[in-house]
C-alpha cells in the first residue's frame, strides 16, 4: 500500500494490473523521467471512490508495448472538488498541472530498467512531461513544451533599434495625438495597453495575450494551475505570516483606540465640570483665590493633555488606516489553513497575482513581464514607474543566471493590469525590446544599489557591460538561506523580549530608522527609546552572522587563541573539528591559500555549506572532508556552537555591544528569504546577560 500525500488516512492498493474499466481504452501517451530512465506512460479513469475525502485519483500505466506490456506503477491524485480546473482543451486531464505521480513501493530504478531492457518504447505522439515537480524539471514539461518555450539562448541578435532610431521616434512623438500614459512617458507613440478581464484574472489574462502575437494559446485556468502546483509550503507560511501579523495588529490597534476614545471622553466631560465650576465660582476650599488658581492651572493642564491624547489618537487612526490597506492584500487567506487550501484558492479568481506569484510564473515560463506602474506615473513619482522585481527565487540564485526566452511588456493600475503593445507586437525577444524600455532597465535596475532580479539577465548585464565581482556573484543577499542554525527557544525566552517592538535584520538590510524597516512593528509613542540606535548607521547589518565584528574563542595546542573575523566563520570551522587544516583556515589566523575565505563571510558559508560549492564549482578543499557527526542532529552542536559565536561577539566588540544594548527589549528576527523569520532567542538571551 502506498499513503496518499493529500490525506494520509488514505491508501492506494499496489495492483500492476490494468483497471477492469481500463481496458482497451484509446489514452493519451506522456514521455516522462521516472527513476532516472525515459518512459511512455498512460493514465486510465478518474476513480472516485474517496470522493468523500475530496480526492479522486487516476491510475498511472508504464507502457513498454501497445498490447502486452503495460503495468500499473502508481497513481495521479488529486482534490476533487477542483477536477474540472484540471482539464485541458479537449476536456482531458492535464497531468502537468497534477503533483505526482505517487509511486508505488515496488517501482525502483531497477525495476522500471528491467521493465525496459531490450524493450522498445512505442512511436505514438508522445506530449513530454517530468516526472519530478520543481521548476527546472517542469522546464521540461508539458506547458513549456506546448508553448514552444527553452531557454534563452546565449547568441546574440541585431538590435531591432539603437539610440538613434529612439531619438528619431522621440522628436516624431506628439503629445496632443493621444492620451495614452505610457507613450507620454517613453516620448514614443508607437505605444499602445490592450485591456484585459477587469477581475482577478487580470495578470494570467495579460500573459495569455501576449503569446498569441507569436501563434501560443494557454487559457487562463491552465496558468493558474501551473502557480498552484508551484507553491510550496515555504509561500504558505509567508502569505499567512503576513496575514496574522496584518490581523493581529489591527484587533491590537482598533482596541486600543476604543480605549482611547473611551478615557477621552472622560477626561472631556471631567475638563468640562472643571470649566464650569470655575465660570460658577463653586469652590469647597476656605482660601478662594489660592483654589481657583490651582483649578486653572488643572484645567490648563488638563487641555494640553486632551490634545496630545487627541494627537496620539489620530496617528493611532492613521496606523490602523495604513495597516488596513496592507492587511487588503492578504484579506483573501482567511480561512486558508493549509497548502492545500491556498492551492485550491489559487485556482479560483478570488486569487489575484502578487510579486511572489509573478516570481514563481516567470520561471516556470521563462518568461520575463516588464511592468510599469501607470499610478506610479500619476502620481508623478517618476522614478518608481519601473518594477525592478527584488524577489529572486532560490533556484536563479544557485544557479547563477535566469534566461527568459521571451519578455512581456505589462501594465500596472495599483489593482489592475493589462497589456502593454510596442508597434503592435505583444511579446519580445530580448533584441526586440523597445530600446526605451531597455534603457529604463539599465538607469533604474541595472544601476541601482542591491541585486534584482534584472542583475541575473545574461543578456542585460552583457548588453550593458555590466563586470560581476566574486562578491556580487555569491552575494549573499539573494543566498538560499543565511541562518542554517535556527535558535532553539528555551523556558522563559518569551520574556526576552516584548511582541509589540520587532526589528528584522540580516546582511544586506537597508539603513532605515528603528521600526521603518519592511515589516517592523513600533509603537508610536515608543520610537523616541530608540533615537540613538537609530544615528547609528547600519546598526542592523550587525546583528547579522555575517557583520564583520573579529573576536577571539577557542585555542590551539600550543595556547594560542583563535582569531574569527565573525559568527559565520566560527559556526562553519566548528563542522570541521575532525579536520585542524580545514578548520583553522576558517580564522585569520589562518596563512594559506584561503586566507580570502578567513575574511569573507559570504565565502565561508560557501566553503562550509552542504554543497561545499562556489558557483556551482567544488571547493577542492573540501574534498573528502565530511561534517562531524555530532555537528547537527537532535543533540547536535551546532546551537551552542552559534551561541558562544554570538556571545564572544558582543562580549568583545564595543560598537556590537552598543547597538545590541540600544535594542533594549525589542524582539530581534533574522529575515530568511521566502521564508519564515528565525527569532534569535540568543541572541536575546546575551542582551539580557550584559543589561
Amino acid at each position: 500500500m502506498v499513503v496518499s500525500k493529500i490525506d494520509p488516512s488514505l491508501e492506494y492498493k499496489e495492483n500492476k494490473e490494468i483497471e477492469d474499466e481500463d481496458k482497451n481504452k484509446d489514452v493519451s501517451l506522456y514521455g516522462m523521467n521516472i527513476k532516472g530512465h525515459e518512459v511512455v506512460i498512460a493514465i486510465g479513469e478518474v476513480k472516485k471512490e474517496n470522493e468523500k475525502f475530496d480526492v479522486s485519483y487516476v491510475p498511472v500505466y508504464l507502457i513498454i508495448d501497445n498490447k502486452e506490456k503495460i503495468y500499473q506503477i502508481g497513481v495521479y491524485e488529486f482534490i476533487a472538488s477542483s477536477y474540472s480546473t484540471l482539464l485541458d482543451e479537449d476536456g482531458d486531464l492535464d497531468i502537468s498541472l497534477i503533483e505526482g505521480p505517487l509511486l508505488f513501493s515496488f517501482v525502483t530504478k531497477d525495476y522500471v530498467k528491467k521493465c525496459l531492457e531490450n524493450e522498445e518504447l512505442p512511436v505514438d505522439e508522445v506530449d513530454e512531461v517530468e516526472g519530478q515537480s520543481n521548476l527546472e524539471n517542469l522546464k521540461k514539461g508539458t506547458i513549456l513544451h506546448e508553448l514552444g518555450i527553452e531557454e534563452d539562448d546565449d547568441d546574440e541578435y541585431p538590435e531591432e533599434e539603437t539610440y538613434d532610431t529612439d531619438e528619431k521616434l522621440k522628436k516624431r512623438y506628439n503629445p496632443r495625438k493621444s492620451q495614452i500614459w505610457v507613450r507620454a512617458f517613453l516620448h514614443n507613440d508607437l505605444y499602445d495597453i490592450k485591456d484585459v478581464e477587469s477581475n482577478g484574472d487580470c495578470l494570467f489574462a495579460t500573459i495569455r495575450e501576449g503569446f498569441k502575437d507569436i501563434g501560443r494559446h494557454i487559457k487562463v485556468n491552465k496558468l493558474r494551475g501551473i502557480l498552484a502546483k508551484h507553491m510550496t509550503h515555504k509561500n504558505f507560511e509567508a502569505y499567512k505570516d503576513y496575514y496574522d501579523m496584518t490581523q493581529g495588529g489591527i484587533v491590537k490597534l482598533e482596541n486600543e483606540l476604543k480605549k482611547d476614545s473611551d478615557k477621552g471622553v472622560d477626561l472631556k466631560t471631567e475638563y468640562a465640570k472643571l470649566k464650569k465650576d470655575l465660570k460658577t465660582g463653586v469652590y469647597d476650599r476656605v482660601d478662594k483665590h489660592s483654589e481657583k488658581s490651582d483649578m486653572i492651572k488643572k484645567a490648563d493642564n488638563m487641555r494640553k493633555e486632551i490634545k496630545q491624547k487627541y494627537k496620539e489618537y489620530l496617528k493611532k487612526k492613521d496606523e490602523l488606516t495604513s495597516l488596513k490597506d496592507i492587511g487588503g492584500d492578504y484579506k483573501w487567506m482567511k480561512g486558508l489553513t493549509t497548502l492545500d487550501k491556498l492551492r485550491k484558492h489559487i485556482r479560483t479568481c478570488k486569487f489575484w497575482a502578487d510579486g511572489s506569484a509573478i516570481s514563481i510564473l516567470e520561471e516556470v515560463l521563462n518568461i520575463k513581464l516588464i511592468i510599469l506602474s501607470s499610478l506610479k506615473y500619476q502620481e508623478r513619482d517618476l522614478e518608481n514607474v519601473l518594477s525592478c522585481g527584488d524577489m529572486v527565487s532560490e533556484s536563479i540564485v544557485q544557479k547563477g543566471s535566469f534566461k527568459p526566452r521571451f519578455y512581456i511588456l505589462a501594465e500596472h493600475t495599483g489593482n489592475h493590469y493589462k497589456l502593454i503593445k510596442y508597434n503592435n507586437k505583444t511579446i519580445f525577444r530580448f533584441h526586440e525590446i523597445p530600446f526605451g524600455v531597455k534603457n529604463l532597465i539599465k538607469e533604474k535596475c541595472l544601476s541601482s544599489k542591491g541585486k534584482n532580479i534584472y542583475n541575473y539577465i545574461p543578456k542585460f548585464t552583457n548588453h550593458f557591460g555590466i563586470e560581476k565581482t566574486l562578491s556580487e556573484k555569491i552575494d549573499l543577499e539573494k543566498a538560499p538561506k543565511e541562518v542554517e542554525s535556527e535558535p532553539i527557544p528555551k523556558k522563559d525566552d518569551d520574556k526576552l523580549y516584548t511582541d509589540d517592538i520587532v526589528f528584522r535584520f540580516y546582511s544586506k538590510s537597508a539603513n532605515a530608522p528603528p521600526g521603518e524597516g519592511k515589516g517592523e512593528i513600533i509603537p508610536e509613542e515608543k520610537k523616541k527609546d530608540f533615537e540613538e540606535l537609530g544615528k547609528i548607521s547600519n546598526w542592523r547589518k550587525v546583528l547579522s552572522n555575517f557583520a564583520k565584528t573579529p573576536f577571539k574563542l577557542g585555542k590551539d595546542e600550543f595556547g594560542n587563541e583563535y582569531e574569527w573575523q565573525s559568527v559565520e566563520h566560527y559556526y562553519h570551522a566548528n563542522k570541521f573539528t575532525n579536520n585542524k587544516k580545514f578548520f583553522e583556515s576558517f580564522t585569520l589566523n589562518s596563512r594559506n591559500s584561503n586566507e580570502e575565505m578567513s575574511k569573507n563571510p559570504v565565502l565561508a558559508k560557501s566553503y562550509g555549506g552542504k554543497s561545499g560549492k562556489v558557483k556551482g564549482k567544488k571547493i577542492l578543499e573540501r574534498k573528502g572532508i565530511k561534517t562531524d557527526t555530532d555537528f547537527f542532529g537532535e543533540n547536535g552542536r551546532q546551537g551552542k556552537v552559534m551561541e558562544e559565536g554570538h556571545r564572544a561577539k558582543y562580549q568583545q566588540n564595543k560598537d556590537a555591544k552598543k547597538i545590541l544594548l540600544l535594542t533594549k527589549n525589542a524582539k530581534l528576527q533574522h529575515i530568511v528569504r521566502a521564508s519564515k523569520d528565525v527569532i534569535f532567542y540568543d541572541t536575546m538571551r546575551i542582551r539580557k546577560e550584559l543589561q
